[in-house]
């Protein structure tokens, strides 16, 4: 062997020892769910390294097996917020095959009357790294804004589909849709931006062009900037908090305006968490839930103890401690939280005439419904004029007898869609599941609102071609 055939087999031998984290699609069954295919495993977001990836869970739709019967139905993306905040919560707390509660404090695990994956495939991604059983090798790999939160989030999914679950072209005739709440005001317009970026220019880099068809965000922090200043307001018109701590709060959230004039995000993200324990705890009556003030604690407690003990058997590193909440990447957003980049991407979508659906639950205090309101009627976008001058129309749904139900209120302009859901919290789709049902469900198949837009003859219809 000469000289440059040593340097060769040296450089392959090498080559071979270099690890990195590839892409996974494993197949489980899950007693729980028998009735819908398990994938799970980790994306690959672009780092030469064995540990880093974002990882999934997938089920397809009830009773589709074969690549025919999952193809043809529409595929949805979870994400849960935070920022940090694991999508397992609504994979087995809120909109998955079965729900992970607490029950006089036990763990009990129930069907989900209600589940997504009963019409669609749904794809719970734990996201950015560092989240839930998502990994990073290094802490400097940590996203510190939406710009690198979207970057790694497309490398995972354009992975996902050449050389993972959806790699076999014939997933790709499955229209996407991205869902997920609360910080998700932030985290999937900025996703939803960078996909089409990229689709747009699959022509000179030669990557796939993912069929995203639209996106779904509730009680979302989407423009902190303006939707948060309502807080008072809401105690008052509910009934929850006296003039004098009204006074106190407003007082709280006009210093937070002063930080947000000298862009100090930070100090205005602590004055609203100081803006809001002041809410609660002199509200009128005890306030146990600031998502729900409606209701006590939320009954997730043992998501967390059923991932680690359960899930976590399902093709995730063995030696991966998971945890529901990521501190690491709660502080490596810390300064995100509170920056405009929510409305400057969802106008960019809008304008690419992607359809967006944004709801909220009037129960929640955190996100609450008159800030969202003025968030969605006064952003600058093509259709503020005509959408914010719209009334809004009551919701309906059918129950099983067939007798019509209000559910809330909407109202539609060309691809942008605001409901307002009655006896919701932050956690709509645990709260009032088959409301959220009903707006996913219509919302994906382009029937949504189509009574309100028709008494505006003049504009557009929401329609989107698949």
């Amino acid at each position: 062997m000469n000289k440059s055939q040593k340097i060769l087999l040296f450089l392959l031998l090498a080559i071979c020892f270099v690890c990195c984290r590839k892409t996974t699609c494993n197949r489980y069954t899950d007693l729980y769910a028998p009735n819908n295919t398990l994938y799970t495993g980790y994306l690959d977001v672009g780092f030469d390294d064995d540990v880093t990836g974002l990882g999934f869970l997938f089920y397809t739709k009830f009773n589709a097996t074969t690549p025919e019967e999952i193809a043809a139905a529409p595929t949805l993306i979870w994400l849960n917020g935070g920022p940090g905040a694991s999508s397992m919560e609504g994979a087995f707390f809120e909109n998955g095959p079965y729900r992970v509660l607490n029950i006089s404090n036990m763990m009990v695990v129930e069907q989900n009357e209600n589940a997504w994956t009963k019409n669609f495939n749904v794809l719970f991604i734990d996201q950015p790294i560092a989240v839930g059983f998502s990994r990073s090798a290094k802490d400097e790999y940590l996203p510190v804004n939406e710009a690198q939160v979207a970057e790694q989030f497309y490398k995972g999914l354009l992975n996902f589909y050449t050389s993972g679950c959806y790699s076999d072209t014939i997933y790709h005739k499955s229209p996407l849709f991205i869902t997920g709440e609360s910080y998700c005001g932030k985290y999937i317009p900025n996703i939803a931006a960078e996909i089409l970026k990229q689709n747009n220019q699959a022509d000179i880099t030669g990557n796939l062009k993912i069929p995203l068809k639209g996106i779904s965000i509730g009680d979302p922090l989407l423009d902190p900037q303006h939707q948060l200043y309502f807080l008072g307001q809401y105690g008052i018109e509910n009934n929850l908090i006296s003039y004098s701590t009204y006074f106190q709060v407003n007082n709280i959230l006009t210093r937070m305006k002063q930080h947000f004039d000298q862009n100090m995000y930070e100090e205005a993200a602590d004055d609203y968490d100081e803006a809001m324990e002041t809410f609660m705890s002199k509200a009128f009556t005890e306030l146990e839930n600031p998502y729900n003030y409606n209701i006590g604690p939320y009954p997730d407690q043992y998501v967390k103890h059923f991932c680690q003990t359960y899930i976590q058997n399902f093709g995730f590193d063995k030696d991966h401690e998971y945890d529901s909440t990521s501190g690491k990447i709660s502080n490596s957003l810390k300064h995100d939280v509170f920056v405009p980049n929510g409305i400057p991407a969802l106008v960019s979508v809008l304008e690419q005439n992607l359809p967006v659906i944004i709801y909220n639950g009037n129960y929640d205090i955190q996100v609450n419904s008159p800030g969202i309101s003025y968030a969605v009627n006064n952003f600058e976008w093509y259709g503020k004029q005509i959408f914010s001058e719209l009334p809004m129309k009551d919701l309906h749904i059918s129950d099983e007898q067939g007798n019509q139900k209000v559910i809330g209120s909407i109202k539609v302009y060309d691809q942008f869609i605001y409901a307002l859901l009655d006896a919701a919290g932050h956690l709509a789709p645990y709260d009032q599941p088959s409301s959220v049902n009903y707006l996913i469900n219509n919302f994906v198949n382009k029937t949504l609102g189509r009574d309100t837009t028709n008494e505006f003859r003049s504009f557009r219809k929401y329609t989107v071609e698949y």
